[in-house]
């Protein structure tokens, strides 16, 4: 038997007081996805590797992973709030002792920074990112526009990055979105959308992570500002227009947690560490551990995050 150590209360409201039976969408190491009748997804996630929106983290003993569970795609689960198993076999996860996360909007923030030093953390966020990330995603397109290199002083880090083919192609469509936020102009930014929803590798493709940073900044960089984005409308009526035939289903429950204000754990704290913190330590810790994301994903929405935030910081405040 494995124990589960947190459930977001998202996925609390589906199956508490009730049975849900689903089947097992797809296996990997440290991750395992159930697909319900409904298709939403419960993700099962390595404690190591944080919270998402739709997610239990498990305890997993060294060295095991999700495959030596004998997990295999399309076995049958029944889930309810005391515990998963299968129908077949031994498979068994025990729910009891859980603790609940919510990853909803935090929306009042007892304290806030002075621009000043929300300009010093985001520098300090691009600076753990250069020195932890993994950019064999489209990570690198964040150093192929100018002005943003010139924001965040990047030359005085001292590295050099060269793109892959995946950001070549991707960044010229990411900085027409760019501009599209920075103009306010609702077609722009939702025909690039058409453009950029499910491109690049990974079961949450890469462009997909840069647009869930984006949507993190525009929510909680803008409530830091107290702006009321109204891009975010125009972001989020594109991105449920798009994701149904454009990207996997794993992607399309992420994209729609992120057009609600809901994030990764890592996500949502570094966010909040972001906009409230001056301990240079903290925020260090946070972006490492929203690094950790899968393979790209966590280093391309930081580059999201990143993006985001420079446009809030520059055209909106």
């Amino acid at each position: 038997m494995i124990n589960a150590v947190s459930i977001s209360t998202r996925v609390e409201k589906i199956i508490d007081d009730k049975t849900v039976e689903g089947f097992i969408h797809s296996v990997f190491d440290q991750a395992c996805n159930i697909q319900l009748a409904d298709n939403n997804l419960i993700g099962l996630i390595s404690s190591k590797y944080g919270d998402n929106p739709y997610s239990i983290s498990l305890d997993l003993a060294a060295g095991q992973t999700m495959k030596s569970l004998s997990l295999q795609q399309g076995m049958k689960v029944i889930i309810n709030r005391e515990r998963i198993r299968s129908v077949v076999g031994a498979f068994h996860i025990n729910l009891q002792n859980t603790i609940s996360w919510d990853p909803s909007l935090v929306t009042d923030f007892q304290h806030r920074l002075g621009k000043a030093q929300l300009k010093n953390n985001l520098r300090i966020v691009l600076r753990v990112l250069i020195e932890q990330g993994n950019f064999y995603g489209i990570g690198p397109l964040v150093f192929e526009y100018p002005e943003v290199i010139k924001f965040y002083n990047y030359q005085e880090l001292g590295k050099d990055f060269s793109g892959n083919h995946y950001s070549e192609f991707i960044a010229p469509r990411i900085k027409e979105l760019m501009y599209g936020i920075v103009e306010k102009e609702k077609s722009l930014i939702q025909n690039m959308l058409k453009r950029i929803v499910g491109f690049g590798p990974g079961l949450t493709p890469s462009a997909d992570d840069l647009l869930v940073g984006m949507m993190a900044a525009l929510y909680y960089v803008g409530q830091y500002c107290q702006e009321d984005l109204k891009v975010i409308s125009y972001l989020k009526d594109g991105l449920i227009k798009e994701i149904t035939n454009q990207t996997t289903l794993v992607s399309q429950q992420m994209l729609i947690a992120a057009t609600r204000g809901e994030f990764a754990r890592p996500i949502k704290e570094l966010c909040i560490a972001l906009v409230t913190s001056e301990n240079k330590k903290d925020l260090e810790k946070a972006v490492q551990e929203a690094i950790n994301l899968g393979s790209t994903s966590g280093t391309d929405t930081m580059v999201g995050l990143l993006l985001g935030a420079f446009i809030i910081y520059n055209y909106y405040v």
